[in-house]
């Protein structure tokens, strides 16, 4: 819609439904039909890149990546012991 006529679209999204305020009244079939199958997984992508969520969510993931304690493969740790330590450093 914002390609094809050249205006912003207000878009407000809960679990149950997704709210899309129009600048001028727009027949619901027009923009139905802009959304196919074919170009679903494109619109979502780059519309998700360029919101907050996904930078917030790619930080907390890049945080949580630097907490892991790097390690060799033929370094293997058991679990128990990998949780024991983790005890005791939190209880420091």
């Amino acid at each position: 819609m914002e390609a094809r006529f050249g205006h912003e679209i207000e878009t407000y999204v809960s679990n149950d439904c997704i709210m899309l305020q129009l600048p001028h009244e727009t027949i619901t079939d027009e923009i139905l039909s802009l959304v196919t199958g074919t170009n679903l997984h494109d619109l979502l992508k780059n519309k998700l890149e360029g919101s907050g969520f996904f930078g917030a969510r790619f930080r907390e993931c890049a945080g949580r990546a630097l907490l892991l304690p790097r390690r060799k493969v033929s370094e293997r740790m058991p679990l128990w012991l990998s949780r024991l330590r983790s005890s005791v450093s939190w209880a420091r």
